[in-house]
């Protein structure tokens, strides 16, 4: 890796290496992504995005297969790898052509990628792309997989990078807008799906509930309520009436908490 850069800093080196040579170490430098050492994959990283960035005409090609290995990199939980891997597609974005075949790998990936940080990262890149005038397609159409996808982020990501394919091509994302008009928000930017049905659920389980309420209203269903209860209630109201001083009625019907007028009176209140 440190010769490889000694060659393309040089004037002499870089004009030099040709398509070939870069063929012929590509997939070595690949390699180097798969390394279990942190420190070295970040090395590696920092050493691929300087070679694009001083030999594009070389690497230009092999920008989607080396971007697709970077995802790869990016998958992995170490932050400091995957931090490496983000910078390293971000360089060769800025360096290379957007219509070069790391377009196609980015948005593949937004379409059909298998891990959620996959998708969520190249829905950043997206954006990336966009503003570096990439074409419309295949942008779109990841775009239109990216704002039903089932993880949170990568729907936000990819409603964020419509509003900028959006603003680029507004006849475009016109069409987009057509075909996903029953999911749009008010606005009519970014696509939330999700929240539309969040609010229709909401607003049926709000209608239920009131038509419960209004069927409820005046209505005391006093026989479901157990007899027992009510005499330990009675009694209970006797000691606390004891408590406070309060003297009992000298009538001994009215201290028998069986009495159905103490119960009558506790049902109506």
């Amino acid at each position: 890796m440190k010769r490889l850069t000694t060659v393309l800093t040089s004037e002499s080196g870089k004009r030099a290496f040709q398509v070939h040579h870069a063929k012929a170490i590509k997939e070595g430098l690949v390699l180097q992504l798969t390394d279990l050492r942190s420190s070295l994959v970040k090395e590696a990283c920092d050493s691929i995005a300087l070679a694009l960035e001083l030999g594009t005409e070389a690497f230009e090609p092999f920008s989607g297969f080396i971007v697709s290995a970077g995802l790869n990199v990016i998958i992995k939980t170490t932050k400091v790898v995957r931090d490496a891997g983000d910078m390293m597609i971000r360089r060769i974005i800025r360096a290379v052509q957007p219509d070069k075949s790391h377009l196609d790998t980015i948005c593949r990936a937004v379409s059909t990628g298998a891990h959620p940080v996959e998708r969520e990262f190249c829905a950043k890149y997206i954006s990336k792309l966009i503003s570096r005038g990439a074409p419309p397609e295949p942008i779109g159409s990841s775009l239109l997989a990216g704002i039903t996808d089932s993880a949170e982020r990568v729907r936000k990501e990819c409603r964020s990078a419509f509003i900028e394919y959006e603003r680029k091509w507004p006849q475009a994302a016109e069409t987009i807008f057509n075909r996903y008009a029953n999911l749009a928000r008010d606005e009519r930017s970014p696509f939330c799906p999700e929240q539309n049905l969040i609010q229709v659920t909401s607003s049926c389980r709000m209608d239920a509930t009131s038509q419960r309420k209004v069927r409820g209203v005046g209505k005391t269903n006093v026989s479901r309520v157990p007899i027992a209860e009510l005499r330990r209630n009675a009694a209970l109201q006797r000691k606390m009436t004891a408590k406070s001083n309060v003297p009992m009625s000298s009538n001994p019907q009215t201290n028998d908490e069986n009495n159905p007028a103490i119960i009558n009176s506790l049902i109506i209140q």
